[in-house]
């Protein structure tokens, strides 16, 4: 389609690209405490360099999972602190949503072939 991604540096010397259809006029103020982060690289920024600062993540029960289980790079707390097993999230999951199973295998097959999944 011909559409290139811009990388562009901010006066503060930060580095972020542009999508395609996006004008640097569309850009949030720089400083704003409030702005939803677009990519991994606005969370680094936003949080400084020494990384004190906690943040909330939202995923998908598959996707939470299969971070967990699948590739192992991601530890499920809840509000009192306890980390349940992966067999306690997978119960846990699959109470909370009956095809839990079904939509969970499928997630699996696509992302160990290498495809990135979206809802909707």
């Amino acid at each position: 389609n011909g559409l290139k991604e811009q990388t562009f540096e901010s006066q503060d010397g930060h580095k972020d690209q542009m999508r395609p259809g996006e004008n640097e006029g569309d850009e949030e103020e720089a400083g704003d405490d409030n702005v939803e982060p677009r990519n991994w690289g606005d969370i680094d920024y936003q949080l400084g360099a020494n990384g004190d600062e906690e943040f909330i993540l939202h995923l998908e029960l598959c996707e939470a999972f299969y971070l967990s289980y699948a590739l192992g790079c991601l530890v499920i707390e809840d509000e009192e602190g306890n980390k349940p097993s992966l067999l306690g999230m997978w119960n846990l999951y699959s109470k909370l949503e009956q095809d839990f199973p079904f939509r969970y295998a499928v997630y699996h097959h696509l992302r160990s072939r290498g495809w990135v999944t979206r809802s909707g």
